[in-house]
């Protein structure tokens, strides 16, 4: 359908404002993003002359230990939390999308709250929750008699908070898709199963989730990319400590770029994490589709 050039020249004035907070809050920021890793800024010294060092910053952060520590912890954050979200989304959604529950809409209520929550607020709550003087979680452990852990002093028992305090946050966007997608689903594929004789995990397996796959490709992939990106919860809750023990990318790229005031490796670090979650991204979805 054709649009007569008035009509096109109106709307394109009406989009304008919109593509133009767009081309200031991410075009601009990312092309500077590529200049300033190929051409270093010394904030030290601001008035020093600039050259091109080409891909000196992006070979500087990939021989650094420190970003391969973070790339080990980041694999290992995104793998279970993963796995775990995923474990309890479908089990979740499985359950709400029984249609003899009668508090479906209480329950989903519930579910979505920790989705208005920031995860800046989360992670001070889950700290509050952690910690070893006044921690409401210790408190339950001591008067169940078991043993109370201080949370942030070990590498594993950090990454666990971490890990935890990040499920609260995402499992409720897995489980409301998930739940989305469930009901997507029509009855006839079920009901053949049935009588065809396939008892309710055969039907979860050769049935359900075959039907669910966009629905679970969705949800990874949204996720998948919050997850490698995570900042806000370790942030506040371990700092990337004890040492680099919770360090993931994002905190990794905070300290070069604003302790160690490397904006050039900064930069050159964020576009690498770009083209992991890219490779890994389109990995997941050839591999469902």
């Amino acid at each position: 359908m054709q649009f007569p050039v008035k009509d096109r020249t109106y709307g394109l004035l009406l989009a304008a404002p919109a593509t133009l907070v767009l081309l200031l809050i991410i075009v601009f920021p990312l092309a500077f993003s590529v200049v300033l890793s190929v051409v270093p800024l010394d904030l030290l010294n601001p008035g020093a002359p600039r050259r091109f060092v080409g891909l000196a910053s992006y070979l500087a952060v990939l021989s650094d230990p420190r970003f391969v520590s973070s790339l080990v912890h980041t694999m290992v954050f995104v793998v279970v939390t993963l796995a775990v979200e995923m474990a309890i989304g479908l089990s979740v959604a499985l359950m709400l999308d029984r249609p003899w529950l009668s508090a479906r809409g209480v329950a989903r209520t519930l579910i979505i709250f920790p989705l208005m929550v920031a995860p800046i607020v989360s992670g001070l709550q889950w700290r509050w929750i952690f910690s070893d003087q006044y921690g409401i979680l210790n408190y339950v452990l001591g008067f169940l008699h078991l043993p109370a852990p201080i949370w942030f002093a070990s590498p594993v028992t950090a990454m666990t908070a971490v890990i935890v305090a990040n499920l609260w946050v995402a499992t409720p966007f897995d489980i409301m898709v998930l739940l989305a997608g469930l009901q997507g689903i029509p009855d006839e594929p079920v009901e053949a199963a049935i009588i065809d004789g396939a008892g309710p995990f055969q039907r979860l397996r050769f049935v359900i989730l075959p039907l669910l796959r966009p629905a679970i490709l969705v949800v990874l992939l949204i996720r998948l990319a919050d997850a490698i990106r995570i900042f806000d919860i370790v942030y506040v809750l371990t700092g990337g400590g004890p040492g680099d023990s919770t360090q993931v990318f994002s905190t990794y790229i905070f300290r070069v770029s604003f302790n160690s005031l490397n904006l050039s490796q900064g930069a050159a670090g964020s576009f690498i994490v770009v083209l992991i979650t890219a490779g890994i991204s389109l990995l997941l979805a050839r591999r469902l589709r």
